[in-house]
């Protein structure tokens, strides 16, 4: 089976982004609580989180999921966060594309993982879960379908399907985008999931365990594939059906949950022998610690460890150097909780609390920073007739050292947190959150992935289009393929060309390109928009422009070329002009240059000064001629009392007095080119 998977292009220009060891820096763990670490000091804080409440079926309220699943950047800024139905930008907003499921399964359920695609950009993130078969489960009563009334149902619990999501970090402006959800990869796997990294430091290998078998599945995942399961068979192993085969929760304490060593070289999972032949009301179980080949996905089942734990499912960490492992094996009174193994010797140490109350209860474990582990730990606080649970946290320090009482930390200086309800077991656990390299000291990531670089704006050519345009592409460092895609103008279709560096027919017009290089299968690209342009062409609109007492005059403008304005003596002129004279537009671009001229000419109005109103054709009207034919004048006309008797806004020789005005002299003024005016008389005879 070999999955191939397509990552869409986008076309934007992407910049390098540095690494820093802080994907874990800050944790969502439900209930709006966040947790922090300032240098090596964990704080909780309360945040607006919009996270699922898992108590009112499909219903955000107060009440908030308590296992959310996050990661950070590589500067310790929450990414996004993942609640068991939606996935979150980091204001609590759901990201876009990003409701991947209808109900959500959190509060039974702590089964996601996030791994980085690739390691160097950090742009693309899948999203692995195991779950159950939603359309087999009641809403109602929160059960799987068909299961009767006060029974367990465990066969449906426990029967899960792996699929993922494909996270683009750069979609939607920067906040993220699910870019492909819910896509099945497997049935029948038992409700966990686990990650570590390849040894090549670039692929992932993401584990399941078959369902209700002993074989663990070691998908080996990277941006262009996931690849066919490495199937590793665990001796004299089962999971009894009744009561622990049930999925990884910090609320039960127990199920399934294979831990790797921070280095990639163990894994830890708990289980049963199928030699004991025990019954189910009386089953053994034990603690399988195998060496792991992180090259090829194979578990060492010749060189077991096994430990006999009461209870030992839930929370087991190595130490960063995978000297230790901390298990937990206790009863809920016991003042051994948790246990250093040394695997050298297979010397188990017990971890003794001093001055706990007799009802402090524990919910699992976490990787705090550096060589620390944390202890979520919660205790009863009765109130108003019923019991609160109020959570905080304890610390193991110095984990690669051989245990100490000084070494643990009943209670960290931080503020307790009250639970939301009367249910004791949701706390700040947040475990299996992200593949285990992250917290290793000597984790590093490969090179970064490389970055095409953009082309200009415009590509000038010295012989304009007669000549193919060269497109040559590079990137910050090398990649494992380049190549191009040219839109052309006036074309919808993009064209490809499979090299870095190609001539390009081209002619005038604007044209879109795009170089794509490819790094483990991911896709980045540059795209600008470059103009070829023609030979510049210019036509003035008119060959004169008219003035008039060297008043000033704005000279035409060009809205396709650069361009600028010559006087008749060739010297560069403003646009704002008043000298008369022959005026040259000049036009250039990488083509040439073009130009053409205008005149700016003083503009004339002759305007008759008698009227002979008898109608013989001759002097009939008032007659105002102008040297320029595209002339608008405005003329009124006065009697000798100052009142208006004619006006026009466009005069065309048209007042021509018959019998209705005496003889006499009348006055008028006239306004032309540029505001001009001209004032006079003119005399009327019959």
């Amino acid at each position: 089976m070999r999955i191939r998977l397509s990552l869409a292009i986008t076309f934007n220009l992407l910049s390098t982004i540095l690494f820093a060891q802080h994907e874990t820096d800050q944790r969502v763990i439900g209930f709006k609580y966040i947790l922090k670490f300032n240098s090596t000091t964990p704080k909780v804080t309360v945040t607006n989180t919009n996270l699922y409440n898992p108590y009112n079926p499909n219903y955000k309220g107060d009440l908030q999921t308590p296992h959310a699943n996050s990661i950070c950047d590589t500067l310790g800024n929450i990414l996004f966060y993942y609640d068991g139905t939606n996935v979150y930008e980091p204001n609590g907003q759901v990201m876009n594309n990003g409701q991947l499921h209808t109900y959500n399964f959190s509060s039974l359920y702590a089964t996601s993982l996030i791994v980085p695609i690739e390691e160097g950009n950090r742009r693309y993130y899948y999203l692995f879960e195991t779950l159950p078969h939603e359309e087999n489960w009641d809403y109602i009563r929160n059960v799987p379908l068909n299961c009767p009334i006060n029974t367990y149902c465990f066969k449906f619990w426990d029967l899960c399907k792996l699929e993922y999501h494909i996270i683009d970090m750069h979609g939607n402006g920067g906040k993220g985008n699910i870019i492909s959800k819910n896509i099945f990869l497997k049935d029948s796997v038992a409700p966990s999931i686990s990650g570590i990294k390849h040894q090549n430091n670039v692929d992932t290998w993401v584990s399941v365990l078959e369902y209700r078998s002993n074989k663990i599945l070691n998908y080996r995942v990277n941006s262009c594939e996931i690849k066919e399961p490495v199937v590793n068979e665990i001796p004299n192993f089962e999971y009894k059906e009744n009561p622990f085969y049930i999925p990884y929760s910090p609320l039960s304490y127990n199920g399934y949950q294979l831990v790797y060593s921070t280095k990639g070289d163990f894994g830890a999972f708990p289980g049963n022998k199928i030699s004991d032949n025990a019954s189910i009301s009386s089953i053994p179980y034990y603690l399988y610690i195998a060496p792991f080949d992180n090259q090829t996905g194979v578990f060492n089942f010749n060189l077991l460890h096994i430990i006999h734990a009461r209870n030992g499912v839930d929370a087991h960490l190595f130490s960063h150097d995978s000297k230790y492992l901390y298990y937990n094996d206790s009863d809920f009174f016991s003042l051994v909780w948790i246990y250093q193994y040394e695997i050298n010797t297979g010397i188990s140490i017990p971890l003794y609390y001093n001055n706990i109350p007799f009802d402090n209860s524990f919910s699992g474990t976490d990787y705090g920073r550096d060589n620390t582990i944390l202890i979520y730990k919660y205790r009863v606080k009765p109130q108003s007739g019923s019991n609160k649970f109020v959570s905080y946290l304890g610390e193991i320090k110095n984990i690669h050292q051989p245990f100490i009482p000084s070494n643990l930390v009943d209670s960290l200086s931080l503020p307790a947190m009250e639970q939301p309800d009367d249910i004791p077991k949701y706390t700040y656990i947040a475990r299996n959150n992200y593949i285990y390299n992250f917290y290793h000291p000597d984790y590093k990531k490969p090179t970064a992935f490389s970055v095409a670089k953009s082309i200009s704006n415009t590509v000038a050519s010295p012989l304009c289009f007669t000549t193919p345009l060269t497109l040559k592409g590079n990137t910050t460092i090398p990649a494992d393929s380049l190549y191009w895609v040219i839109k052309k103008p006036g074309q919808n279709n993009w064209q490809r060309f499979n090299a870095d560096t190609f001539d390009l027919p081209v002619s005038p017009g604007t044209y879109t390109a795009s170089l794509v290089s490819y790094k483990y299968c991911l896709a980045d690209s540059a795209t600008q928009q470059f103009t070829i342009e023609d030979y510049p062409k210019v036509t003035l609109a008119d060959d004169t422009l008219y003035t008039c007492d060297s008043k000033t005059v704005t000279l035409p403008s060009n809205n396709t070329c650069k361009y600028y304005w010559l006087n008749e003596h060739r010297e560069v002129a403003s646009n704002q002009v008043s000298e008369t004279g022959q005026y040259n537009m000049v036009v250039k671009n990488s083509c040439g240059s073009k130009e053409d001229s205008l005149y700016l000419k003083n503009s004339t109005l002759d305007v008759t000064n008698l009227v002979t109103a008898n109608n013989d054709n001759k002097n009939d009207c008032l007659y105002a001629i102008s040297n320029n034919a595209n002339e608008i004048i405005r003329m009124t006309i006065y009697n000798s009392w100052g009142s208006s008797i004619f006006s026009d806004n466009n005069y065309k020789n048209n007042w021509c007095p018959n019998n209705e005005l005496s003889d006499g002299v009348y006055y008028y003024e006239a306004t032309y080119n540029n505001n001009c005016s001209k004032k006079g008389w003119v005399q009327i005879i019959h």
